[in-house]
């Protein structure tokens, strides 16, 4: 199930809306899993002209899944158990451009993800829990120069921010600088 809105509320500022629903279930009795997913956005746009734009907003998306696990042992089976996935994810978004010569336009965006990992579950003594708990965050800037109407030139910087609440070790930063040149025809 999937609703959708979008409301323009002036010429400028308009705000969009979406949830979506999907439940799985694999009706195979060797299979025999099941899957849920609800994700809720909500974000608003504001373009006060055509040198200036405003974008932010939020998603929430909750996913749950559940396959059953058979374990052999020199070819005869010994126990079953269940594979559980759990995904939390919130993240936020903000992103802006302003026009600041007729050639010149300066973008700036900012992502922020938290994955808050799996509820409070029972598992049992077979059953394998998977989830990642981390925290994102990667701002951006861009200048982006227009030599023409079909080639522009871009000069961006990135900075990527990735820790997980569980392993601390796999945490890494890295600043990213590129360029690019595009032609339209």
């Amino acid at each position: 199930m999937r609703a959708r809105a979008q409301v323009r509320a002036t010429d400028t500022f308009s705000f969009y809306a979406a949830f979506t629903s999907l439940d799985r279930t694999n009706p195979t009795p060797q299979v025999l899993n099941d899957s849920s997913m609800r994700s809720y956005t909500i974000s608003a746009n504001y373009e006060p002209s055509t040198r200036a734009y405003f974008d932010a907003g939020y998603d929430y998306q909750d996913l749950a899944s559940t396959a059953n696990l058979e374990y052999f042992l020199a070819g005869s089976r010994r126990t079953t158990g269940r594979s559980l996935y759990y995904s939390r994810i919130n993240s936020l978004f903000v992103n802006s451009r302003f026009g600041v010569t007729s050639r010149v336009d300066l973008m700036l965006y900012y992502y922020y993800i938290m994955d808050r990992g799996a509820p409070a579950v029972a598992i049992g003594a077979t059953d394998l829990l998977n989830a990642y708990p981390l925290r994102r965050h990667n701002p951006e800037a861009r200048i982006a120069y227009r030599f023409n109407n079909r080639v522009t030139g871009n000069l961006s910087y990135r900075h990527f921010s990735y820790n997980e609440d569980l392993f601390s070790f796999q945490d890494y930063r890295s600043n990213i600088l590129t360029t690019s040149l595009r032609f339209t025809f």
